[in-house]
């Protein structure tokens, strides 16, 4: 993730769109699953201390592919 917020604005955009996202989720540094999918939720929580957290939720349109 970039700091300056850009993968999250993408990610918000597909959800409002409806489109898909390409994904690589990782296992260790080398080895990923890759697939693409639907952003189905996006829950951002502020704590009292100012932490902002934002969990998706996917919805993967056919078979991952493992490296």
């Amino acid at each position: 993730w970039g700091a300056d917020g850009t993968q999250q604005g993408a990610l918000q955009t597909a959800h409002l769109a409806g489109s898909t996202v390409a994904l690589r989720l990782y296992v260790n540094a080398s080895n990923y699953y890759s697939g693409t999918a639907y952003v189905v939720k996006q829950s951002p929580a502020a704590t009292v201390k100012g932490l902002v957290e934002i969990e998706y939720g996917f919805q993967g349109t056919g078979a991952l592919s493992y490296t």
